[in-house]
């Protein structure tokens, strides 16, 4: 009769002994091959198998953050201006809207390097508004930056 398989700590071929009953085929095959292989001398020993490393769950994609880099709360807008936007990590922005007190006015094109649009303030009523920009990401979660108050004086 040949000695039993190798068993350090109650772990035989890299598996908990709980687990033992339950070995995938390639670890059955392997026990059953080193206990009847009439090559195995004495002190053959099958090496301990590891169980593959736990696969380590994906990076959320960084969330993007936006502002309105021009203009700055206060400022005085007349006929066209123009409005500057910031976007950090643009690629997880699919649609990115300029909007004056809550009405999308405008798309920006952030994403292919364009960060700035004419705001035609003419269709607009002399008086103060709130710029904001709102964008949806690749995941589908609605962002808004900061509302920046201007005056509008046509």
């Amino acid at each position: 009769s040949l000695p039993a398989a190798p068993r350090a700590g109650g772990v035989a071929y890299g598996y908990p002994a709980s687990r033992q009953g339950g070995r995938p085929p390639q670890l059955q095959a392997l026990a059953s091959l080193a206990e009847h292989d009439s090559s195995a001398g004495e002190g053959y020993q099958v090496p301990a198998l590891e169980a593959p490393p736990a696969s380590r769950p994906e990076a959320a994609a960084p969330r993007p953050a936006l502002s309105l880099t021009w203009p700055v709360a206060g400022n005085t807008l007349r006929m066209t201006s123009y409005v500057k936007v910031g976007v950090t990590h643009p690629g997880q922005v699919s649609v990115l809207n300029l909007t004056v007190d809550g009405r999308v006015v405008a798309p920006v094109d952030v994403v292919r390097g364009r960060n700035e649009i004419a705001l035609d303030t003419t269709k607009l009523a002399n008086g103060e508004h709130r710029l904001q920009v709102m964008a949806m990401t690749a995941a589908g979660d609605l962002i808004t930056s900061a509302a920046v108050p201007v005056v509008v004086v046509n």
